[in-house]
């Protein structure tokens, strides 16, 4: 798979650094999903097809209404991730505590380190999974979502001590974050697409006293202005 770009070509499988691979995906010709994980360029026909856009966009919407109710996170929707000289990745949606909830620069392209982000995978190969895992490892992301959909498996790693490890179903076949509190997935309205299931789950745990104490703990840590 090949796309063609003003400044040259992005193919599947290609060696680039990210400085030359953000280079020719700002000259692209049309927009296309296209990643840099681990120096390799990784283009899916799958995830750029149209039947990926309701995984897409039922992940993402649950990120978002988790942080349209938590004063200090940014929700961001398939944003250019960098991470470092070789890993640009564009996952389906990233939450990351606003830069002045606790310090450091705000960028268009997310520079640095989301503390969670999650995507909708339609391939069914297990080694562009391990490879973002590897990356991650190694820069830090505390929590990735990995929805495997041709699978109906969702897996959600949490770093403990510089490892990965996964979250297991808790009550009523849910999954809770660690990082972010209140934030939780219904995983059987997940797989089914049911958004109102999705949001009465979520909403529930909004209404709990630890994302009320989060909110508040953030609000604490607001750098002022200057």
């Amino acid at each position: 798979m090949r796309l063609e770009t003003s400044a040259g070509p992005l193919e599947d499988g290609d060696c680039l650094n990210a400085k030359e691979f953000l280079r020719r995906c700002k000259a692209l010709l049309e927009p296309a999903k296209v990643e840099l994980v681990e120096g390799i360029v990784q283009l899916d026909a799958l995830r750029n097809s149209p039947q990926s856009i309701g995984p897409r966009s039922v992940i993402a919407g649950c990120l978002q209404r988790y942080a349209a109710a938590t004063a200090g996170i940014r929700f961001a929707a398939q944003p250019a991730v960098l991470l470092d000289r070789e890993n640009v990745v564009r996952p389906d949606g990233v939450l990351q505590i606003l830069p002045d909830y606790r310090g450091g620069p705000d960028k268009d392209c997310i520079a640095g380190v989301p503390e969670l982000i999650a995507e909708a995978i339609f391939s069914r190969g297990i080694n562009d999974l391990r490879a973002k895992l590897t990356a991650y490892r190694r820069n830090g992301v505390r929590e990735f979502i990995a929805w495997r959909v041709p699978e109906s498996k969702v897996e959600w790693f949490q770093m403990d001590k510089g490892e990965y490890t996964l979250n297991l179903p808790g009550p009523n076949n849910t999954l809770s974050s660690r990082v972010f509190p209140g934030f939780v997935l219904n995983l059987t309205a997940l797989l089914t697409h049911d958004q109102a299931g999705l949001a009465r789950t979520l909403q529930a745990r909004l209404n709990q006293p630890d994302h009320t104490a989060f909110v508040k703990r953030l609000a604490a840590r607001r750098s002022g202005p200057g």
